[in-house]
């Protein structure tokens, strides 16, 4: 069995309450043969932060780390996890306005 997870990072803009929106939206998947090695992965990206930022540790964590990496790149120029993670985005599809 294979198996595919999806996040989002960023906002349309629809929310407005808010003061200021975000200029891009990241919807990121992540492919993957078999979840056991991306729960490792997660495990071990966990023991290396601190407490607070602890949550479940299961692949949609990944892909949320993964979806706010390529965020970060484009909404603020933060290229520092993109590179760790550059070599295993198979494709990426900027699509601007």
């Amino acid at each position: 069995m294979s198996y595919i997870f999806m996040d989002e990072s960023g906002d349309l803009g629809f929310d407005f309450s808010k003061s200021r929106t975000t200029r891009y939206f990241v919807i990121t998947f992540l492919f993957a043969p078999h979840k056991r090695p991306i729960e490792k992965v997660v495990r071990s990206v966990h023991r290396g932060l601190h407490k607070k930022f602890l949550m479940r540790t299961n692949a949609l964590q990944a892909v949320d780390f993964a979806s706010w990496t390529i965020f970060r790149k484009y909404e603020y120029g933060d290229r520092t996890y993109y590179e760790i993670l550059k070599p295993k985005i198979v494709e990426e599809n900027p699509l601007f306005a």
